[in-house]
């Protein structure tokens, strides 16, 4: 079996339908589209944020994101902002602060780390949503379980590569043999 493979069967087993009942709610196609665009993301940073100032890719990306969210708010039925509240600015200080520090990090980090292993240190994101899901209180089936770890496990096995496998490695063995 191919790697994708099992993590498309971790894929099923996390839809909770098991293959009795291969669907996809509405839910679970925006959670594609996610992926699609996180996927994109590494890719593109990957390529440019060796070539641009980092801190401005940063301002652009979170001044469209926001943008983006304030239209898309509007949009789906929420055309206006919620009543001011000290609470409310406190939370929004900090998760605007800790999306700004998130997304220069990433974008720094992505100059020197190679896409493939970006794609792996993203794979651990599911493991510590789950983790801080389960200490929030939610109860996810043994079967979504399984299939969360065969998505990560998956991702993983695409990239790794023990040592003896590396073309490079091969090639240097074979020319010192000649």
């Amino acid at each position: 079996m191919d790697w994708g493979g099992l993590a498309f069967l971790g894929l099923v087993f996390l839809t909770g339908n098991g293959f009795g009942a291969i669907q996809l709610s509405f839910g679970q196609l925006l959670t594609i589209l996610g992926s699609i665009a996180i996927a994109l993301e590494i890719i593109f940073i990957s390529y440019f944020a060796p070539k641009v100032n980092t801190r401005r890719v940063t301002v652009l990306q979170l001044i469209f994101a926001s943008l983006f969210c304030f239209i898309m708010a509007a949009m789906l039925g929420e055309p206006q902002l919620p009543e001011f509240h000290p609470h409310l600015a406190i939370i929004l200080v900090g998760l605007g602060i800790a999306s700004a520090v998130i997304q220069l990090v990433m974008n720094w980090a992505q100059e020197i780390v190679d896409p493939s292993q970006a794609a792996i240190i993203y794979a651990g994101e599911p493991i510590w949503a789950s983790l801080f899901g389960r200490l929030a209180g939610e109860r996810l089936p043994a079967l979504a379980l399984l299939g969360g770890l065969m998505v990560v496990l998956g991702v993983i096995a695409s990239e790794w590569k023990p040592k003896f496998l590396r073309t490079e490695k091969r090639e240097e063995l074979k020319e010192d043999l000649s």
